[in-house]
C-alpha cells in the first residue's frame, strides 16, 4: 500500500491509507518531522513542505533558507548547510515546536506571501528581509542575496518590490542594514562573485561598474555581453567561474571575445575567485590604475 502514498506522507494518511505501524516505520524511511515520513533522499523541497504543511497551524508559511529553495535561489554558503525546515507565525504561541522545523514569529502587518506548486511561503521580499538576522545583519550579504533573486532571466524579485517592503516594516532586527543594502543592490548579475567583486571596488572608493553591458559594434551588431564594466570609458572587468577554466569551448570563446573587444578599444581586466577572495587588494589596484589609464584616454571622469 506505500505507492498509495506520496512521498513524504504524514502518519494519519498512512494509517487511514491501511499501512501498518511497521510499514510506516520501515527502516528505509526516515522522519523529517514528527507525525511525517518519507524515504531518506528521495523527495523534493515541495513535496516535502506539502507533507509538513499538513501538520502545522494553518497561519505557519514556510520562509528562510525552505523559501529559498522553494524559489529556486541560490542559497548563501553561510547558510547552504541548513536543511531544517523554516517555518514563519504572526502570534508567539502559534510556533510549532517540533524536531526538525524551525518556527520562526513576525507580527509585521506588510509582510506578504506567495505560493509555489501549492506551497505558501514568504515572498521573495519577506524572505530577504526575514534572512537578515540569519546573515548576521551584513550588508554585503545581504546585497548579495537580493542580487541572486534577480538573476538574468531567473528573477524572483525587482529592487522596487525589496524597497516597498523594507520602507513598509518597522522595528524588526536587520531592517536598518537591509535599507543599507537597496543601494547596492543591482538586479540582471549572473553570480554572486560577481556581486563580491563590483562590492569590493565600490567599499574602496572607486564608481561603482555598470552589470551585464551589452557591448555594440559600429555596424550595430552584438560583440559582448560584459559582466561588469565602466562602459563610458570601455573598460571591462570578467569573472572566471571554474567553468571558464575547465570547458575548452567556454574558454576559447572568451579569449576570441576578449580579442575582439581589444580591437574596439576596450581595456579588459580578468578576475577570478581567488583574486577576489585572497587577493583583494590587489583586485583594488589593478582596477584603480586601469581606471584612470582609461580616464586619461577619455578625457572622461
Amino acid at each position: 500500500m506505500a505507492d498509495q502514498l506520496p512521498a513524504p506522507f504524514t502518519t494519519t494518511a498512512a494509517l487511514a491509507a491501511g499501512l501498518t505501524h511497521r510499514q510506516i516505520y520501515a527502516s528505509e524511511l526516515t522522519t523529517l518531522t514528527r507525525g511525517v515520513r518519507t524515504v531518506a533522499g528521495s523527495s523534493r523541497i515541495t513535496d516535502e513542505c506539502r507533507a509538513v504543511a499538513q501538520i502545522l497551524p494553518p497561519a505557519c508559511v514556510f520562509t528562510g533558507v525552505t523559501a529559498l529553495r522553494l524559489l529556486g535561489t541560490e542559497v548563501p554558503w553561510q547558510l547552504e548547510k541548513d536543511d531544517r525546515i523554516h517555518v514563519v507565525a504572526p502570534r508567539r504561541g502559534w510556533r510549532p515546536q517540533r524536531l526538525g522545523v524551525v518556527a520562526h514569529f513576525c507580527a509585521q502587518r506588510s509582510l506578504t506571501t506567495t505560493e509555489v506548486d501549492g506551497v505558501r511561503l514568504t515572498s521573495a521580499a519577506w524572505t530577504w528581509l526575514l534572512l537578515a538576522s540569519a546573515l548576521d545583519v551584513d550588508v554585503d550579504a545581504m546585497v548579495v542575496l537580493g542580487d541572486s533573486m534577480m538573476r538574468r532571466g531567473s528573477a524572483v524579485e525587482t529592487p522596487a518590490e525589496l524597497e516597498e517592503a523594507a520602507r513598509s516594516t518597522w522595528k524588526m532586527k536587520g531592517i536598518a542594514t537591509c535599507r543599507e543594502a537597496l543601494p547596492l543592490v543591482r538586479p540582471r548579475t549572473d553570480s554572486s562573485m560577481e556581486t563580491r567583486l563590483r562590492l569590493l571596488l565600490v567599499h574602496a572608493g572607486l564608481p561603482c561598474p555598470d552589470v551585464n553591458v551589452e557591448v555594440l559594434g559600429s555596424d550595430g551588431a552584438f560583440l559582448a555581453l560584459l559582466d561588469l564594466a565602466f562602459a563610458r570609458l570601455k573598460l571591462a572587468l570578467e569573472y572566471d567561474g571554474d567553468l571558464h577554466r575547465t570547458d575548452q569551448g567556454t574558454w576559447r570563446s572568451d579569449v576570441r571575445r576578449r580579442e575582439v573587444l581589444r580591437d574596439q578599444g576596450w581595456e579588459v581586466l580578468v578576475f577570478t575567485a581567488d583574486d577576489v577572495l585572497r587577493r583583494p587588494d590587489e583586485v583594488v589596484r589593478r582596477v584603480r590604475r586601469a581606471y584612470d589609464r582609461a580616464c586619461r584616454r577619455t578625457g572622461l571622469r
